[in-house]
């Protein structure tokens, strides 16, 4: 006979979770899972009862009562005869695969088995005029979705989805469809955090080897002989120098987290974020033309919102200092590209670093930032590319677990974060 933690263990692995997964949902931390499924020490029946519902096991189960893990499925018999709710389970929600066919095979990959294994999906949907004509999504609880999602009407997500409860959006930004679900009632969550990691982690490098001289020293290639580029230049390293940092979202949070691992001073301009906030983080608030003028680095992660569209113009870019090397991974609409052209022109050894563009990204065909040797142009790799987008996947699928078993939850979407999400 089983004991009671080798039946934890098997409720655990017949969902297809890691120890990780149950923290996440239920907030009990591994080391005690291990206890736990080891009987070294038993949960409190609290502990119990979140574990039960995460699983979808019966308590007769984990107690030894019986060897069957779950209960037996409702009929509309059962319902009427027998309307306790542990009498039996109701089917599984319904849940749907929505956006990018491409994306979401790249995303989910691994995830959605787990999440098959708890959800009844139906067949996924690639196209708006698809889920317009759907009948089979009026049944629908849950979206699972990522770069890709259609903008629906408020009264066509009454329409088309009457059931449903949330949107589980593996990417970063929502502001091209969340309002609307929100407006209708629909609790919506996002993986910017899961996103913004890699966006921290390239920035961090940036700013690294610019600290270091790097892009004013490479040696590009051309020519037959190594050249010193700018060799008589005084580069600082990475030690008492100064960083700016434009915007302390969760990416420039996390940035400037990284950085207080290095001996520089870190310098902040965000408008939402308080001063007392700012020092919190170790770092100073000042306003946008001493950042620049102070700043050898400059990174950009500003909310894209109305108020600062063109906000980074030539009155800044024309404090930047000798050597100074100004880094957008945020978003391109910020930033007056004529401006910030003039201002590396009339001192070559500032330094643009930009990995998004505007109005086109890339720039447009004949752009002088194709020529400019002083200019870094990366294709918006900074984000999740390649392995690094199934994190997002798997922020959702820890978020979906922790929604429907009462647990945390980290990445819900409202309407007032709208106005200030990058």
């Amino acid at each position: 006979m089983l004991t009671f933690g080798e039946r934890l263990k098997k409720a655990r692995d017949r969902k297809g979770m890691r120890q990780t997964d149950v923290m996440l949902a239920t907030g009990i931390s591994e080391p005690s899972l291990s206890r736990y499924e080891s009987n070294t020490t038993h949960p409190t029946p609290e502990k119990i009862t979140r574990l039960i519902k995460l699983y979808d096991v019966s308590a007769e189960y984990i107690m030894g009562l019986t060897d069957q893990m779950g209960h037996a499925v409702c009929t509309d018999k059962d319902t009427e005869a027998a309307p306790d709710e542990d009498a039996c389970v109701k089917p599984a929600a319904k849940a749907v695969f929505m956006g990018s066919e491409y994306n979401i095979s790249r995303v989910f990959s691994g995830t959605d088995k787990r999440l098959a294994r708890e959800l009844d999906f139906v067949p996924p949907v690639y196209s708006k005029d698809e889920a317009l004509e759907r009948d089979d999504l009026a049944d629908v609880s849950y979206i699972f979705s990522t770069w890709g999602m259609f903008h629906f009407t408020k009264d066509e997500i009454t329409s088309v989805f009457p059931r449903l409860k949330a949107v589980f959006y593996a990417a970063g930004t929502v502001k091209g469809f969340a309002s609307e679900f929100l407006e209708a009632g629909v609790d919506v969550f996002s993986a910017w955090g899961a996103n913004g990691i890699p966006v921290a982690q390239f920035t961090v490098a940036e700013i690294l080897l610019a600290m270091k001289g790097w892009f004013q020293r490479v040696h590009h290639g051309g020519g037959s002989t190594w050249t010193n580029h700018n060799g008589q230049g005084f580069y600082p390293g990475i030690m008492d120098e100064t960083v700016g940092i434009i915007g302390a979202g969760m990416i420039g949070r996390e940035v400037i987290c990284e950085l207080s691992r290095y001996p520089i001073k870190v310098l902040v301009y965000d408008k939402f974020l308080p001063e007392n906030r700012i020092e919190a983080l170790g770092a100073e608030k000042v306003s946008l033309p001493e950042l620049f003028e102070r700043s050898l680095v400059i990174s950009n992660h500003t909310a894209n919102v109305p108020e600062t569209v063109g906000m980074l113009d030539y009155s800044l870019f024309s404090r930047m200092r000798e050597n100074a090397v100004f880094i957008n991974t945020g978003r391109g609409a910020q930033v007056k590209h004529d401006d910030l052209i003039t201002a590396l022109r009339e001192d070559s050894t500032r330094v643009a670093l930009l990995d998004v563009t505007d109005p086109d990204e890339p720039p447009h065909e004949g752009s002088p930032l194709y020529t400019m040797e002083n200019v870094f142009l990366t294709p918006h790799i900074a984000g999740s590319i390649g392995n690094e987008v199934r994190r997002m996947g798997e922020y959702m699928y820890n978020e979906y677990r922790a929604y429907i078993s009462g647990g945390d939850l980290k990445y819900r979407v409202t309407s007032d974060m709208l106005a200030t999400m990058a």
